[in-house]
């Protein structure tokens, strides 16, 4: 896109009239080269206001331009300001088209594609640019002020701008600058599927700073033709000229290519397949192997081929891309999508806390996410979980291991009482295991545990418990303080209360010191008493899930005695 702009910029540097240059540029031979090769260009100029230049595009139907009636053309009035309407007539009120009333019969009811719209607010008139909503909704289009332009996500779930608009002037010509570009290869599909053409019109007036007026003599308009495409009336004067005339701009790509992309659009296509180092169960061995579904096998063909749910085995650090981008990712316990573009439907955990998928469903990734996880293949350390084995294998879907994180979740979600309140459903889906031995990603996630669970308990609600049980706790204590009161005034042993909200305190503490409230050297303390005591970071976030989970499960039951 840099590259049209600078070429744009190029068409407004005006030379003086003593230059020899100056014939050149009244005979704006540049003017019909631009045309001539953005049409060629991944981004088309489908509107343009910029000083004395104007640009502007309709998609008109593919019989009204065989052929091309030139001079019913080159009579065009149609500008991009209008908008659909309706009008009252003497006896009926109707909708007019913005094409209604182009000056060409050919281009009547043409289909516009940018509208200028304008807004008179607060004393002050706003003028904006609208894209047809007919291509927006088409290819899924969406407008990102920010950005200024209009997007969709690619096969990678990146943002990809399909139409930009770009209104800042140059520095060195300072004018009115409006430019619309618009991919070209997206313009074709549109073209194929409403068997159209595009056609640019296009006004371009160039006068050195002493012109005055037009010459009234009308005889010397010409009409002339660059490469067959380009048709236009013109006229030359010594210190200036005008080119007024339409661009048909065909097609590059064949109707097989369009249509190869326009089903790629639904059903995005992987072209290549990794290989993986797999545990290929079938023949019993360890291979590497190709995830392409053409060389795996599945129950009902015989064939030496791996099967279809063959795992392959990843270091667990192969998550942590998604889990510390949650604004693209969505990263379960299960699944990893990426704003729809696309989806690992199915991974697991080993007990070696290896990450596990199978080959068919790396073969739905894009290629360059497949390399991302072949990056991290590894051999196996131990096999596919139980849950996996179960589920997957043996159909087994009543089959249960206790999960604490998500029995957590399940009782916080359920809660009757008001001790815990429920805030946000983004800070359930950020609380998940830590998968590594990261100690960013383990900071990170008891971070997360502790804004969901102790930040959701309700102070208010244990202070109004705690008088109705005749505690008169101190003004200055908190919610973990709180909860021990709470406990102790429903006749629990105070050694007792004092036990149970130990795990929350060990929340509270962890927190605390991990989150930059305490010195790097205390952190660095207690990452090293987690890995002695428990044997790794992944396991001793586990564990603590698990202590918080007994001990919600013991408040609700405490609790639920109590009516406020």
């Amino acid at each position: 896109m840099k590259e049209i702009l600078r070429k744009l910029e190029k068409l407004l540097i005006t030379p003086a009239i003593d230059d020899p240059k100056f014939k050149d540029w009244i005979d704006q031979t540049d003017t019909l080269e631009f045309l001539d090769a953005n049409a060629r260009e991944e981004f088309q100029v489908v509107f343009a206001r910029i000083s004395d230049i104007l640009i502007n595009s309709l998609f008109v139907d593919r019989s009204k331009l065989n052929p091309p009636r030139i001079e019913d053309l080159l009579n065009w009035d149609h500008y991009g300001i209008k908008s659909w309407s309706f009008v009252e007539g003497t006896d009926s009120i109707y909708i007019t088209h913005p094409a209604s009333n182009p000056g060409s019969e050919t281009l009547k009811d043409a289909d516009q594609f940018v509208f200028m719209r304008k807004f008179n607010i607060n004393k002050k008139v706003e003028e904006y640019i609208e894209i047809s909503q007919k291509f927006t909704q088409i290819f899924d289009i969406h407008h990102i002020p920010v950005k200024k332009a209009w997007c969709r996500l690619d096969r990678r779930g990146n943002e990809e701008s399909v139409v930009s608009v770009i209104d800042k002037s140059f520095k060195e010509h300072p004018c009115e600058y409006l430019v619309v570009l618009v991919r070209r290869d997206v313009l074709e599909q549109y073209a194929m599927l409403t068997n159209s053409v595009l056609v640019r019109l296009f006004n371009s007036e160039r006068t050195s700073k002493m012109f005055m007026l037009w010459s009234s003599n009308s005889d010397t308009e010409k009409q002339g033709e660059y490469k067959s495409n380009i048709h236009y009336r013109y006229h030359k004067e010594a210190i200036g000229s005008y080119y007024r005339g339409f661009q048909i701009v065909s097609r590059i790509a064949s109707d097989r290519e369009i249509l190869k992309s326009l089903k790629n659009l639904r059903n995005p296509s992987v072209d290549n397949y990794a290989e993986f180092k797999c545990f290929d169960w079938k023949n019993n061995r360890i291979c590497s192997h190709s995830c392409s579904p053409k060389m795996l096998a599945n129950y009902y063909v015989k064939s030496d081929l791996p099967f279809e749910l063959t795992p392959a085995f990843f270091d667990s650090e192969v998550l942590l891309n998604y889990k510390f981008n949650r604004e693209k990712y969505n990263l379960t316990e299960r699944s990893v999508s990426c704003r729809g573009s696309w989806c690992l439907e199915n991974y697991g955990i080993n007990e070696e806390g290896q990450v596990y998928t199978y080959l068919i469903y790396l073969s739905r990734l894009p290629y360059e996410e497949q390399l991302h996880w072949k990056a991290k293949n590894v051999d196996p350390k131990a096999s596919i979980s139980r849950l996996s084995l179960e589920r997957d294998f043996k159909e087994n879907w009543n089959y249960f291991e206790y999960n604490p994180l998500a029995s957590l979740k399940n009782k916080l979600k359920n809660i009757k009482q008001s001790f815990w309140i429920f805030k946000d459903e983004e800070l359930f889906k950020n609380v998940l295991y830590t998968y590594s031995e990261s100690p960013q990603e383990w900071s990170d996630d008891i971070c997360n545990l502790h804004k969901l669970l102790i930040e959701g308990f309700d102070t208010k609600w244990l202070r109004q418990a705690a008088n109705s049980l005749n505690c008169s706790p101190s003004s200055d204590l908190q919610s973990i303080a709180l909860i021990k009161e709470v406990l102790i005034g429903l006749d629990f042993e105070e050694q007792r209360a004092k036990e149970i909200v130990t795990h929350l305190r060990d929340l509270q503490k962890h927190r605390n010191v991990l989150s930059a409230h305490a010195s790097i050297s205390e952190a660095q303390k207690m990452k090293k008493k987690a890995i002695e005591n428990h044997g790794s970071l992944r396991q001793h976030f586990r564990e603590l899930t698990t202590d918080c989970d007994k001990t919600v499960g013991i408040l609700i039951n405490a609790f639920s005695k109590l009516k406020l």
